[in-house]
């Protein structure tokens, strides 16, 4: 099976089993947070399962309908996670920034670390998946589940640590701490994690406007064309590279020097270039302007 989609699937499971616990322990806990916790996973759940779609879709290729592919809906659906883990970073940015200056507020120790330290378990557990298929898959799909588990992870983490710390504090001098230590967390995490999902939203919103990628990677690329070839034949001109979920498509442009250049000698440098690229990268397109300078 693809290690692609076992991966989201994970994600899938566990984003379930996060919003069925929280929504439980929301309703016996009466507690605000773990139901907004609670539902953001449940909206989690739907976006992973589009993205599970859309890796199904994708490696179909190239169709009547769809002729370049399905890559521009990989770039929305990360376009999207991507808003949907930025928001999530504002809204606890501003719940907490609420409560920390409305003097802070005693938690329900027993009740949160009831939810917190399974959740905090489930999370870890789904944030080791989620990294170690993306480290085999290294698709962008998987790097926006890493991110949001990680973030959520996180988040969890900081509230369970500063729960444990409250309730042994809680009968010392520094027992008015409480109040404010989980807000103060939680507050500096997502700042620390804000470029996270500012990442994903600007690099796939840039894919989906069909804007060339950045030259970093342009002159990757024209290094490996460099290397491919010594020749007096040929001249590097320009290249365009553009940029679609996980396919590229790679424009050379190429001036011809050799008056004599054979057909064969033509066709055998281009499929050099293109097995090449087809090598490092999946999904790759190679498409040869020759421009004549005889």
């Amino acid at each position: 099976m693809n290690i692609e989609r076992i991966g989201i699937g994970i994600s899938v499971l566990g984003a379930t089993i996060m919003a069925i616990f929280g929504l439980i322990m929301a309703y016996l806990t009466e507690s605000d947070a773990i139901l907004l916790d609670g539902m953001f996973n449940l909206f989690s759940v739907v976006l992973s399962t589009g993205s599970l779609i859309i890796s199904m879709f994708v490696t179909k290729g190239y169709t009547k309908h769809h002729p370049l592919g399905f890559y521009a809906y990989e770039s929305f659906i990360i376009f999207i996670k991507g808003l949907f883990i930025l928001g999530l970073v504002v809204m606890s940015l501003y719940s907490n920034i609420t409560v920390l200056l409305s003097g802070g507020r005693v938690p329900n120790i027993v009740g949160m670390l009831s939810y917190s330290i399974p959740a905090l378990f489930i999370n870890i557990l789904t944030l080791l998946a989620c990294y170690f298929t993306y480290k085999k898959a290294n698709t962008e799909l998987l790097f926006a589940e890493f991110s949001a588990w990680k973030l959520n992870t996180l988040i969890t983490g900081v509230i369970a640590v500063s729960l444990v710390i409250v309730f042994f504090l809680k009968d010392t001098s520094l027992g008015w701490i409480d109040r404010y230590i989980d807000q103060i967390l939680v507050i500096v995490l997502c700042i620390l994690t804000i470029m996270d999902p500012i990442y994903l939203i600007t690099n796939s919103f840039k894919e989906l406007m069909l804007r060339s990628v950045n030259n970093e990677s342009t002159e990757h690329i024209n290094s490996l064309i460099k290397q491919q070839f010594e020749s007096d034949s040929f001249n590097l001109e320009d290249i365009y590279v553009l940029k679609l979920g996980r396919a590229m498509w790679i424009t050379i442009d190429l001036s011809i020097l050799d008056k004599n250049l054979s057909l064969e000698k033509y066709i055998n440098f281009q499929n050099d270039i293109k097995e090449m690229f087809t090598q490092k990268y999946s999904n790759t397109e190679v498409t040869f302007n020759f421009i004549s300078k005889l």
